[in-house]
């Protein structure tokens, strides 16, 4: 359904583009889709505008420059998302954002491998209604069930524990239904 290089904005997706709330950016850069966040204690996400998927799995190609953690939104819809987010620290952590949960509410949490700043790593999540699978280079780290979110676009994440500026950079963005 999706097979986007994310080299440019020229497959259709309409990526956001630009700079946003305290100085975060998505931007196309050096043929890849680079997303930044300049303060500690925050997290930027840069959407896929024109995609809307229900069941689905989405794949991407991340390496984390500088910060704490990358992921992937999805189901992104009427002010709610999933977040999944991979630290350095070796953890992840799937957050679900609505208008009940404004600052996130964890849903599920635990080891991941963990990510190196200048690796490349490939992140996934399969979605089929309430059924998420978390993946970490191939590797399902994670299931979870929660049905309250049940289609929207797809994107990615960049954030900041303690660090002073957040960078990652993505590719190869792939949805199959």
């Amino acid at each position: 359904m999706l097979n986007d290089p994310l080299a440019d904005n020229s497959q259709g997706h309409t990526w956001l583009e630009g700079t946003y709330k305290q100085g975060s950016t998505c931007s196309f850069t050096n043929g890849v889709y680079q997303a930044t966040q300049p303060n500690p204690g925050y997290f930027h996400t840069c959407m896929a505008q024109a995609t809307d998927y229900s069941n689905f799995a989405v794949e991407v190609q991340m390496t984390l420059a500088s910060g704490d953690y990358a992921g992937i939104v999805f189901r992104n819809a009427n002010s709610s998302s999933y977040l999944f987010s991979v630290f350095t620290t070796g953890q992840y952590m799937l957050q679900l954002f609505d208008p009940s949960h404004s600052t996130g509410m964890t849903l599920s949490q635990g080891p991941a491998p963990p990510i190196s700043l200048g690796q490349s790593y490939t992140l996934a999540v399969g979605a089929e209604f309430g059924n998420i699978g978390l993946y970490v280079n191939q590797q399902k780290i994670a299931s979870v069930t929660d049905p309250t979110l049940t289609h929207g676009q797809i994107g990615v994440l960049v954030g900041n524990v303690n660090s002073s500026s957040a960078v990652a950079l993505f590719s190869n963005a792939k949805v199959w239904a």
